[in-house]
Formats: structure tokens, sequence, C-alpha cells
């Protein structure tokens, strides 16, 4: 009976602890201090039990290279930038606190918009045509400079009927 009795309170306690673990561990990327913050300040108006301006923080991931996660955390930035959050009804952090939140997270950003800019293709380079150089040159300078003259410009090259495709030109 002992060990049964020893066996529920070991589920019972670990039940009750294992959301908050489970809630923490969405936060890997960030530091103790920041995680710390976040629970304090933010998880009981924006957590599982209530979610006020249905914005729920305690399961958002810290993947910052997709960019719908990364949007909701620059969201999270400006409140507290705003001194929207916390409310004032609530226990105010300091300043220090807010700072290094604040820095926590945009580094966060950076480092997920840097991760996005590697996945990202070659970008294809794109100069003007020859009727867009003749137009700006008109524009600028009032002159009108024949493009189509012998020897002028290049060709400008045309794939599938279009003359102004950036990997062509």
């Amino acid at each position: 009976m002992r060990d049964y009795i020893h066996g529920l309170l070991f589920v019972l306690l670990t039940g009750c602890f294992l959301p908050a673990q489970a809630r923490a561990h969405e936060w890997d990327g960030f530091d103790k201090a920041t995680v710390a913050f976040l629970q304090n300040h933010c998880v009981r108006c924006h957590g599982e039990d209530s979610q006020k301006g249905k914005f729920r923080l305690d399961d958002l991931g810290t993947d910052f290279s997709n960019p719908l996660l990364a949007e909701k955390w620059s969201e999270v930035r400006f409140r507290i930038n705003a001194a929207e959050m916390p409310p004032p009804e609530e226990p105010q952090p300091t300043a220090d606190e807010l700072g290094s939140v604040v820095e926590a997270i945009s580094r966060k950003i950076s480092q997920g918009a840097a991760a996005r800019m590697a996945r990202r293709g070659p970008v294809a380079h794109y100069r003007l045509s020859r009727q867009e150089y003749a137009h700006t040159v008109h524009d600028l300078l009032g002159v009108v400079f024949d493009v189509e003259a012998p020897g002028a410009f290049n060709e400008d090259p045309r794939w599938h009927g279009f003359d102004r495709i950036g990997a062509m030109l």
C-alpha cells in the first residue's frame, strides 16, 4: 500500500510539473534569465489557461528561421519596447531585465533572418535593357540616345519572347 501511495504521489507530482517543463523546453534557444522573465511576466496572461489578446506565448517555438515565428517574436519585442507588456497592473520588471530580454529576442530574430538569407538561392543581377537605358538617359539628361545604332550596345537577349529577364541580362 505504501508503494502504491508513493507511486501515485510521484505520478501526481510529475504530472503537475511536466507541463511547465514542456513549456520551458520550447524556449531552448534563450538563456535562463530570458526564460525566467517570460515565465514570470508573460505566461500567466498568455499561457495555456489564458490567452489574452488571442496570443499564446508558452508554446511559441524558437525556430527563428521560420518567418512566421520570427514575426510573432517581433510582436512580443514590440509590445515590451512600447511598455505595453507587462501591463501596468502587473508586477513590473526592472529596466535592466527588460533590456536584456529585448536584446535576447532581437539577437534571435537577427540570427533567424541570417539563416533565412543563407538558404536563399543565388540572386540574378539585373541591368537595364537597351530601351530602358534610352528612356533613362532621356529622362535624366533630355538627350535622345539611339540604342539601336550599330555598335552602340549589345543586343538584349530574348527568352520566350521577353527581353527583361534578369537572369538573361
